[in-house]
């Protein structure tokens, strides 16, 4: 508020986390004589970033997501460890500083066994109080397709760019390490599909996996409002979705939408660093094949003029390699 009164201007206000997103929705109404912004409600904001509260309503309009089962007591994870698929995964509802402390970048728990799921479940029901079982979507990597949307008033879109991913960071269930722009009509459809049902306006992202053996596209999560590092690959596609949001609240003129350009990569090299030795350790990349993707990169995350964002990202690393992590009632076990 009070840069907003420096400023003197009404300006686009972007948020950069979930944290700061909530905060920023919530305070709507006080910033909006300085900035403009563009949210779904926030009971809706509140709703997909809550893993289990989304999986339930997700079914209840049909969208299609992994089988998921909500648990809210230790009680409940006989019954699921009976229903599910194995492997499976646990995600908590919401990964705050504890999660992190105990698990560091490990978005989800990866149970082999009804036995394994029994004790990784009591553990994250210890910590968290509820979680949200899936069934995991099998194929590689390159099944998860991403979308970047700028949706109007009227769920309508603006602009969509689509991309596949390549590797993550952590691999197989983490964020974009590296991503190439794509064509997927069938993602970029059933993105505004979702928009309409759910109500979503402004930024919208959403990663999808497609199965191997229905060919269907599932969702895996929304990220409404707000951005991140991989927004970074409709810069590569030659559609800024950044820049739309901003000439869209601006009020500018409507530009002419250029040609996608395909098959680009983006990378985040702090994440792929990272991720190199698991992969190669699972010999899904050689260090040959590892090298040789980089070939389509057009941009990183790194840049020579501006060192400290992977510099601070690195230290962070650090910190949490040599920060002891507890396994107590399977918490903080590793995805390796």
């Amino acid at each position: 508020m009070a840069l907003g009164e420096r400023l003197g201007r009404p300006s686009v206000l972007i948020p950069l986390g979930d944290t700061e997103m909530l905060a920023i929705s919530l305070a709507r109404e006080k910033l909006a004589q300085w900035y403009r912004l563009r949210l779904p409600p926030h009971a809706t904001i509140e709703m997909l970033l809550n893993k289990d509260a989304f999986a339930q309503e997700a079914m209840k309009h049909g969208l299609p997501v992994p089988v998921s089962i909500a648990v809210a007591g230790v009680n409940e994870l006989e019954p699921a460890a009976k229903s599910i698929n194995y492997p499976c995964i646990i995600k908590p509802p919401w990964r705050d500083e504890r999660w992190q402390e105990l698990h560091g970048t490990d978005k989800v728990c990866l149970a082999r066994s009804p036995e394994e799921l029994l004790n990784l479940g009591a553990g994250v029901l210890a910590l968290c109080g509820r979680c949200l079982i899936q069934n995991i979507v099998p194929g590689p990597e390159t099944n998860l397709v991403c979308t970047f949307a700028f949706v109007d008033d009227s769920s309508d879109r603006t602009s969509v760019v689509t991309c596949r991913k390549i590797r993550q960071f952590p691999a197989h269930f983490g964020n974009t390490a590296m991503a190439e722009t794509a064509s997927d009509p069938e993602a970029e459809e059933l993105t505004m599909a979702v928009c309409r049902k759910l109500g979503l306006v402004g930024y919208v992202s959403i990663e999808f996996k497609r199965d191997p053996v229905t060919g269907r596209l599932l969702i895996l999560e929304i990220t409404p409002g707000r951005v991140n590092r991989q927004i970074g690959v409709t810069d590569v596609a030659g559609r800024s979705i950044v820049m739309e949001w901003y000439r869209k609240l601006s009020q500018l003129p409507t530009e002419p939408v250029p040609p996608l350009r395909l098959g680009l990569r983006w990378v985040s090299l702090a994440n792929d660093l990272r991720a190199f030795p698991n992969y190669r350790r699972s010999a899904e990349w050689s260090l040959g094949e590892w090298w040789r993707s980089y070939a389509k990169v057009r941009r990183s995350d790194f840049s020579i003029q501006d060192p400290l964002p992977i510099l601070a990202s690195f230290g962070i690393m650090a910190r949490r390699l040599f920060r002891p992590r507890s396994n107590s009632n399977g918490v903080g076990s590793s995805l390796k």
